[in-house]
């Protein structure tokens, strides 16, 4: 084998192993970045009547973009709760110390409590929702400074 050669091989072999280590370094980079597709359903407050719940969920995100979302959905008792739907959210905000409070006022009509101050990281957005379950259950929420 000619000197050439050998050398267009060994080029070769090392383009080809640091375009490996750079798409596997992307990989993992975007690995730690993701949040959590599937929530962790912390508590459940069914209504009086039984025909609603509403559930607390919070969103865990990546080893180096960490950061967490607390969630708070209203079902039918029947429906399967799974987190990820996003029209069955009343409330999306930082995590708090306690998470939001849930509190049933009648069977139609939920009181969402959170903290501005009591969040764990700084709130950059909070998004509320006055209906849920097709505009069928009401809404409230109390703000604490």
């Amino acid at each position: 084998m000619t000197t050439t050669a050998a050398r267009f091989k060994t080029g070769i072999a090392t383009a080809l192993a640091i375009s490996g280590a750079v798409a596997l370094a992307g990989h993992a980079f975007a690995y730690l970045l993701r949040t959590s597709t599937a929530p962790e359903v912390l508590t459940e407050v069914a209504s009086p009547d039984g025909a609603y719940k509403a559930v607390h969920s919070v969103y865990l995100g990546g080893a180096i973009a960490s950061h967490c979302i607390d969630v708070v959905s209203v079902y039918r008792a029947t429906d399967r709760v799974d987190g990820g739907d996003e029209s069955s959210r009343v409330y999306t905000g930082s995590c708090h110390t306690n998470g939001p409070a849930l509190r049933w006022i009648s069977k139609d009509w939920l009181e969402v409590g959170f903290s501005m101050t009591g969040a764990l990281e700084n709130v950059a957005e909070v998004r509320l929702s006055k209906h849920a379950v097709e505009g069928k259950v009401s809404v409230t929420f109390a703000v604490d400074d």
